[in-house]
């Protein structure tokens, strides 16, 4: 219902010659789960690239004290389940283990960057007054946020310290880019499968 009545009265201010727009609230926490899932995502892309050249059934035990991130604990986890698939068995001490991985992040934040063509959002000097500052108008205006993951292991021999394997540094990328021309939008990303992006989306965004 709240749908309908939102596209009735932005069809009644398009007859009234009033412009019409959505603002939603992206966050109420700190945080913006954009930016967690960007994070996340280019994490889990990164993670799915590391090979720790661990031999079949070995016990490892994953060492995570140089690996200083966003979302820590996210990671970490990701990537025990990354080493789980590759045939080996987590232990929780490193005297009970054959191998340890030890891991490292070299990035993984985010960047954001806007472009934009219009006028406006700068002052104007007006004689015997004070300076009027003209809103800005923008024509086009691309709005893009990437995350970036970078990660490396080393797997060496838990008794001697002998090297085993050194994998990466591997990269992860993920991204939302929002466009918007004379005030209609649209946008794209990689971090939700699609069906739930379609979902998300309003109804005058959506694929037919």
């Amino acid at each position: 219902m709240r749908g309908v009545v939102l596209h009735v009265m932005i069809s009644l201010a398009g007859l009234a010659g009033v412009s019409a727009c959505t603002e939603v609230r992206e966050t109420s926490p700190e945080r913006t789960a954009n930016e967690q899932l960007l994070i996340s995502t280019a994490a889990d892309e990164a993670i799915e690239r590391l090979n720790f050249g661990l031999p079949q059934d070995a016990e490892v035990y994953l060492e995570t004290r140089y690996l200083e991130s966003y979302d820590r604990d996210y990671v970490i986890a990701a990537l025990r389940s990354e080493v789980a698939k590759q045939s080996a068995a987590l232990v929780s001490n490193r005297e009970e283990a054959s191998h340890v991985v030890e891991v490292r992040a070299g990035a993984l934040s985010t960047n954001k960057r806007t472009d934009y063509v219009g006028f406006g959002g700068f002052e104007v000097p007006v004689p015997f007054s004070e300076a009027v500052t003209l809103p800005l108008a923008s024509l086009y205006k691309d709005y893009s946020r990437t995350g970036i993951a970078k990660l490396a292991a080393t797997t060496y021999a838990a008794e001697s310290g002998a090297l085993v394997h050194a994998a990466g540094p591997v990269y992860g990328l993920s991204w939302v880019d929002r466009n918007q021309v004379l005030g209609v939008g649209w946008w794209d990303n990689n971090l939700l499968p699609r069906k739930i992006d379609e979902e998300m989306r309003p109804r005058s965004m959506r694929a037919e």
